[in-house]
């Protein structure tokens, strides 16, 4: 649904107490489905620093990264909750890394991703949603790659 897990348990009525089984559920089958999409690579090669906010756990991300050969290109992964931070859209995360590093770009593709972005004032690129309010807006990685590259 592109909002948070919240909003989709509410919609199809499932009860809240169930989140951490569905994490749970979700970071073993996603270690087994999730793709990286195409062109990620080229993208992540162009940045100094790459850094993954995520409400996935850190060991499932770590996973995926190195599976693709990913992980090369991230600087750090903030596993938001394990590391202590309130869940996104609050920007104690963003902070965080802001603090820590340059950041131009924040990318995501649901509005709780961006939402700090905004906040904190860095220019943000909303992917395969154009319904959500962003500086930018790209349905691949190839058009981040060009947008980047320019």
């Amino acid at each position: 649904m592109k909002i948070n897990t919240k909003s989709a348990f509410k919609h199809f009525g499932i009860s809240e107490d169930k989140e951490k089984e569905y994490q749970e559920l979700y970071s073993k089958f996603s270690k087994m489905q999730s793709k990286p999409y195409p062109d990620v690579e080229s993208v992540l090669a162009l940045a100094e620093n790459n850094i993954i906010v995520t409400h996935r756990n850190r060991e499932s991300t770590a996973f995926l990264l190195k599976k693709y050969s990913l992980d090369k290109y991230i600087t750090e992964i903030i596993a938001v909750q394990e590391d202590g931070f309130i869940r996104k859209p609050d920007i104690s995360s963003y902070e965080y890394v802001l603090n820590k590093y340059p950041l131009d770009f924040v990318v995501g593709d649901r509005d709780l991703d961006l939402i700090p972005g905004k906040k904190l004032n860095i220019h943000t690129v909303a992917f395969q949603n154009e319904t959500i309010d962003a500086d930018y807006h790209v349905n691949s990685f190839k058009d981040l790659f060009n947008y980047f590259n320019k």
